[in-house]
């Protein structure tokens, strides 16, 4: 009797065991939507906007609070292709299938790897450009000119980031982002060269009196009111040829 009553519950116990893993794979699916919906509402719009606003010229950086995103995104359609494709359509093939799956996502991951980061990012802004040793120099001469230049002193930069953080000196930015008067310049080209570079005035800044300006390259070498300041900020010339040091003639 208790054996035949043990029979009689066992199907019913298997059905409820199969009910509660399809209600769960559900629960987990609407899970899924959920935040790959929520996720790519913050993607797209955002990503709108760096397009609509001419993106940026350095590291991607307007890109990297998107990436935890992406990424999250990017991996769930790889597992569900995965599914797809090799679980699925090969999964006919067998472990042979399997395999060859795996071998065709490892070439296309890396694929996606040289072209993307390799040969872009990488390949543009550190074999072209060393955008780590511009920021070690730009850090190095922030801190040189706080150790070596009277707090109130007056400094203008083409970089306005590392440089007046680590000098803690007023500083003109010499791209506007950060000054009135050259963030309002009206540019009729606006929008054709480099973002970020195109408003620029160099008769503005020199008649603020900056008494150092710090740049990349030599373009005050023409500016008679200016000279190169004869001090030593650093004695590494790789992080010397990142910058030029100007100071105010007497």
């Amino acid at each position: 009797m208790q054996v035949r009553h043990c029979e009689e519950c066992f199907p019913a116990t298997k059905q409820s065991s199969l009910t509660q893993e399809i209600a769960s794979q559900k629960t987990l699916a609407m899970t899924q939507a959920f935040w790959t919906t929520y996720f790519a509402a913050i993607i797209i719009p955002y990503a709108a906007y760096i397009v609509y606003v001419g993106g940026d010229w350095s590291v991607g950086r307007f890109f990297v609070p998107l990436l935890p995103f992406f990424y999250l995104l990017f991996s769930t359609g790889l597992g569900d292709l995965w599914k797809m494709l090799v679980e699925t359509r090969l999964g006919n093939w067998g472990k042979a299938g399997q395999y060859a799956g795996a071998i065709v996502g490892i070439l296309l991951a890396t694929l996606l790897f040289v072209a993307s980061s390799w040969n872009g990012e990488y390949g543009i802004y550190i074999r072209s450009f060393d955008a780590g040793r511009a920021t070690q120099a730009r850090e190095t001469m922030g801190r040189w000119l706080k150790a070596n230049v009277p707090r109130s002193t007056l400094i203008a930069v083409d970089a306005a980031g590392q440089v007046p953080y680590f000098s803690e000196l007023p500083t003109i930015d010499m791209f506007g982002i950060n000054d009135l008067h050259i963030g309002r310049l009206q540019v009729a080209t606006l929008g054709q060269g480099t973002p970020g570079h195109e408003k620029f005035d160099l008769v503005y800044v020199i008649t603020r009196q900056p008494e150092y300006v710090v740049i990349f390259g030599t373009l005050l070498d023409s500016v008679k009111e200016y000279e190169r300041a004869p001090v030593e900020w650093t004695n590494d010339p790789a992080l010397q040829k990142f910058l030029t040091l100007y100071r105010r003639k007497p």
